[in-house]
């Protein structure tokens, strides 16, 4: 587990900003960063094509403009190890190949809006990403002033699990923080597993699907490598994604890390439900694992982006 070369998405609006700041200042400041902007400039319309530049023109006068706030924004830093990336095509396209072809080992994003309406809430291009990425992703979204005062890994039986909290342990010793993994079962399942009707016995049912949980859990993270002494463990009977959500609120300043399925299923939830309820819901950053791969292209064509690199 490292954070040696890492890969922010640049759109120079404030939340990528501040997520490139925060990374470099506070998750990783040793690591190389990679500044990806996309310029996206469709061709007019035929008709128009006349009274306007030419296309490549246009597409050549964007690109001098953003390598120019690109430069200004890596210097803003201060730092040596920072690599600009400026590309023409589609941005989740182009993280995604840098992210590949540098081999890299985090994709950083901001948040276009803060705004909680599902078409809305991530944003095409952090949307596609988290979706098919191939290295984990941080949605940076209310970002704490310093590192997260608290982790808190989501689980389920799935195999991710052991990664989710290899990955949450490894955040935890970098920043320093607490560490809580949870679990949440569904109310459906835990009722179908009551043997009694009685107060008591539902009492007695719970509390020994409690201790199997715990077990659970302390086993995977035994398995992952992870001290379980310095691990709180969280067990919840509720929908998974609401008490995800709830246990985060209910924590000063964290940091939400969870797995996600394989998006090579053709599904409008490419992510699943829950974690995609998270990303929807959440009101603090999640650090989204892949827990399978991607399909060979995102929205598009799948041509290799044209990319330009600069020092």
């Amino acid at each position: 587990m490292r954070l040696g070369t890492i890969v922010v998405g640049m759109d120079f609006n404030e939340p990528s900003l501040t997520a490139a700041r925060w990374t470099a200042e506070t998750l990783a400041p040793d690591a190389e960063l990679i500044l990806v902007h996309s310029i996206e400039i469709r061709e007019p319309p035929a008709f128009l094509r006349s009274l306007l530049p030419p296309y490549d023109q246009v597409v050549a006068a964007a690109r001098d403009e953003a390598e120019r706030t690109a430069r200004g924004i890596a210097r803003s830093f201060g730092l040596e190890s920072v690599r600009l990336v400026i590309s023409v095509g589609r941005p989740a396209e182009t993280i995604s190949h840098v992210a590949r072809e540098s081999n890299a080992d985090l994709i950083v994003v901001g948040e276009r809006s803060h705004r909680r309406t599902m078409p809305s809430v991530l944003g095409s291009t952090a949307d596609q990403l988290v979706r098919c990425a191939p290295t984990p992703v941080l949605l940076a979204r209310d970002l704490p002033d310093g590192p997260p005062e608290h982790i808190l890994a989501p689980v389920d039986e799935h195999d991710i699990a052991l990664e989710v909290m290899a990955w949450a342990d490894y955040m935890r010793e970098r920043f320093d923080s607490a560490l809580t993994v949870l679990y949440a079962l569904r109310p459906g399942l835990y009722g179908g597993v009551r043997g009694e009707r009685s107060e008591m016995g539902a009492r007695r049912t719970e509390t020994l699907v409690r201790e199997a949980a715990t077990n659970w859990i302390e086993e995977r993270l035994a398995r992952a490598g992870v001290d379980t002494e310095r691990a709180s463990i969280d067990i919840r009977i509720g929908e998974p994604a609401f008490e995800i959500v709830d246990a985060a609120e209910h924590l000063t300043s964290a940091l939400i890390v969870m797995g996600s399925r394989s998006a090579r299923a053709i599904s409008p939830a490419l992510l699943g439900g829950v974690a995609t309820a998270v990303l929807h819901g959440a009101s603090h950053p999640v650090l989204v694992i892949p827990g399978g791969p991607c399909a060979p292209t995102l929205e598009g064509s799948g041509d290799t982006p044209d990319v330009d690199e600069t020092e």
